[in-house]
């Protein structure tokens, strides 16, 4: 388990060094909300190549219907070869 979330933490600290960049804001009434904008590709150490993109927020600034957040795509071996 402890493998994994490192791995994890990995992926998050890589992306936003390679290009994804954190938006986060502060809201009286939610606090701290989540955003993420800019994309990045990037390789780790195992080999495996990933896409990394960030979303912002949905919703108003009434309610906010879901944080934002960074998506991982693996990229499979065959796009890379093109």
């Amino acid at each position: 388990m402890d493998t994994i979330l490192n791995y994890k933490s990995l992926m998050w600290e890589t992306a936003l060094k390679s290009g994804v960049k954190d938006c986060s804001y502060h809201t009286v009434r939610y606090g701290m909300v989540s955003s993420y904008c800019g994309q990045a590709v990037f390789t780790m150490p195992d080999g495996r190549r990933w896409k990394a993109i960030g979303h912002g927020p949905t919703g108003t600034a009434e309610t906010i219907r879901r944080e934002g957040y960074v998506e991982f795509i693996p990229i499979p071996i065959e796009e890379e070869a093109l």
